[in-house]
């Protein structure tokens, strides 16, 4: 049997920098990804070699099936029929409240959507599955659905339609009978009612320009731009907002934030944002033609949310947020919105949230290596959790709506045996796991120090991979809390970058 090739960095650096170069997507410590789906490929062309075949894939030209195949293999596509429901739910509900009532009035019943990472084809579907129940063609509804993806081999899959009935798992029982026909005994396609709604076409968000005459009520972009830089991630999002409505809507997946544009999120809606006041003003000029554009109410200046307050539904402040930096062993609630910071390398950071109330904290914690009673260090993530958890509580949360992002975890020195690290993640997935807590997000592991930035009131993450020279004063920050815990944190300072 053929030996696996092996990777060395320089090869490695290149494929990272081919790949961000032609699709704006980052590769950080994703080694054994690009050997596990680039050595079957390499085997086919009887190549031995990632550099050789890099170079095969360069003279080939961006525009070239092998450059695609390239870019193919290292795609990510991770879908589910109605994955994050409550987006989907969210979407029908500003549908008809806002997009149906608004198009009677015009008598202009077009609804126009885009999905502009459709993978396998499970999300377009869904968002037909959705229209064809809130807007029938029967009742004079145009409803289109573009769908995307830069994964030409996705592409064909989901313009077959063709699933396992594994797959349908999230459709409901009367979704299943109307939109899909069986094809075997466990296999099932989708019913034209559905692809006659939909367009598939191969598109690069990064470079490429989208053909659409029309604007679009609703963008989903869900878990794309995460794979981005910050610079990439601004275009990207400018250019899909410059596509929508000047009340149209942007969803993206729970783990992406966005820094430095002009949208603001909708109240209570994980991931789901809209334009702000004056770049929906700006953006009135591309309402559909000939139906008149909707007069915008006068918005009253947001309010801060008072310290003591349970709102119903959280505003958006005014102006920079108070900051707030904690260091191991300390943690921080706030229910009014405050942003939340640490600096983190083995040990670990778990940011709790209650997005109906505005109430929001994170701790930083590890687990020494050492043994005893439970007054010792090594049980201290118990008793981080519990303080984080009880001071939200005791502050007006609710523990059925508490939610949780976590962070931490890395190698950052070889001082430190690989378990400490480990055994950090380990903890935490299990003691949330335990007190049904969902997490929505997790980055945990790697090699560099993460700088977390926690807003409070709405659960939005900014994290920072940190530098070489930055990472190293981490490493001995806590090399030195491993060999001797401390009691009174000391301080530690980084550069604050606030968003």
């Amino acid at each position: 049997m053929a030996s696996e090739p092996r990777l060395n960095k320089s090869d490695y650096d290149a494929i990272s920098s081919l790949l961000y170069q032609w699709t704006g997507i980052r590769l950080q410590d994703k080694q054994l990804l690009v050997i596990g789906r680039l050595t079957p490929r390499m085997r086919s062309l009887g190549v031995d070699d990632f550099g050789k075949y890099l170079e095969r894939v360069k003279r080939s030209g961006r525009s070239s099936d092998e450059a695609q195949t390239f870019i193919n293999q290292l795609t990510t596509n991770k879908t589910a029929f109605f994955r994050e429901k409550h987006h989907f739910d969210y979407l029908r509900e500003y549908l008809v409240k806002t997009v149906l009532p608004r198009a009677l009035r015009a008598n202009n019943r077009k609804i126009r959507v885009w999905s502009a990472a459709c993978s396998t084809g499970e999300e377009p579907y869904s968002l037909a599955m959705m229209l064809s129940e809130a807007a029938p063609s029967s009742a004079g509804w145009d409803v289109k659905i573009r769908a995307t993806d830069i994964d030409t081999e996705v592409l064909r899959t989901a313009k077959a339609g063709e699933y396992d009935l594994e797959r349908l798992d999230g459709c409901s029982p009367n979704q299943r009978s109307r939109f899909f026909t069986p094809i075997s005994e466990r296999k099932f396609r989708v019913s034209n009612e559905l692809s006659r709604l939909i367009t598939f076409e191969h598109f690069n968000l990064v470079s490429d320009t989208l053909q659409a005459s029309e604007p679009f009520d609703a963008i989903f972009c869900r878990n794309v731009i995460i794979y981005f830089d910050q610079p990439t991630q601004k275009s990207v999002v400018e250019r899909l907002v410059q596509r929508l409505t000047p009340d149209g809507q942007l969803y993206l997946g729970h783990s992406e934030t966005l820094v430095g544009t002009q949208l603001e999120r909708v109240a209570n809606q994980i991931g789901v944002y809209r334009r702000g006041a004056e770049s929906a003003d700006r953006a009135a000029h591309v309402a559909r033609p000939h139906e008149p554009a909707e007069p915008r109410a006068a918005r009253p200046a947001p309010k801060r949310v008072a310290a003591n307050a349970r709102p119903s539904s959280v505003q958006e402040p005014e102006g920079p947020l108070p900051h707030k930096r904690i260091v191991l062993g300390q943690w921080e609630v706030a229910t009014s919105p405050t942003i939340v910071s640490t600096l983190l390398g083995s040990c670990v950071s778990a940011c709790l949230f209650d997005p109906e109330q505005g109430i929001g904290g994170m701790n930083h914690f590890m687990l020494p290596n050492c043994q005893g009673s439970s007054a010792d260090p090594a049980h201290f993530g118990i008793h981080a959790m519990e303080l984080l958890i009880n001071g939200l509580l005791s502050r007006g949360a609710s523990r059925k709506n508490l939610r949780a992002k976590v962070f931490g975890a890395g190698a950052v020195t070889k001082e430190l045996p690989a378990s400490v690290g480990e055994a950090n993640s380990l903890f935490v997935r299990t003691f949330l796991a335990k007190e049904g807590i969902p997490i929505l997000v997790e980055r945990l592991g790697g090699s560099r120090p993460r700088e977390v930035f926690l807003r409070t009131h709405n659960g939005e993450i900014l994290v920072r991979t940190l530098n070489p020279l930055k990472a190293k004063a981490v490493e001995i920050r806590e090399l030195g809390a491993w060999q001797k815990p401390v009691v009174v944190p000391e301080p530690f300072q980084a550069d604050d970058a606030l968003f």
